[in-house]
């Protein structure tokens, strides 16, 4: 590899503001950050304009988007386990499908699997 080749910056990068390209960095090939460029008001990022802070979502919701997003895994794993108990009980097993629902019937159902005999 010649030694141009390494000083240059890769062409499938496109330049960002505030990040210069270090000659000689070849071993991760990562630019390094220069923070008096991001100082500078020309490479500063530009203020948010009036559509994209009214578009924004007030904080109350953005808070129930994370927790819904957080527990929906939780939550298909709870309806999963509640329908194969339904299934396995009352449509499977041929028990009456009220049952289902009721403790003393799992309460029953742990006794018989995991008695002394």
């Amino acid at each position: 590899m010649s030694m141009e080749r390494q000083d240059r910056q890769p062409q499938d990068d496109p330049p960002r503001k505030g990040v210069e390209w270090v000659p000689g960095n070849v071993e991760g090939r990562q630019p390094k950050l220069r923070k008096d460029k991001l100082r500078e008001g020309a490479d500063a990022a530009p203020a948010a304009s009036d559509e994209e802070v009214a578009r924004r979502r007030p904080l109350g919701l953005r808070i129930l988007f994370w927790i819904l997003l957080k527990s929906i895994v939780p939550l298909l794993l709870l309806l999963s386990l509640v329908g194969g108990l339904y299934v396995g009980y009352a449509v499977i097993g041929d028990g009456p499908k009220g049952d289902v629902w009721e403790w003393s019937t799992w309460k029953h159902m742990y006794d018989l699997i995991f008695s002394e005999s």
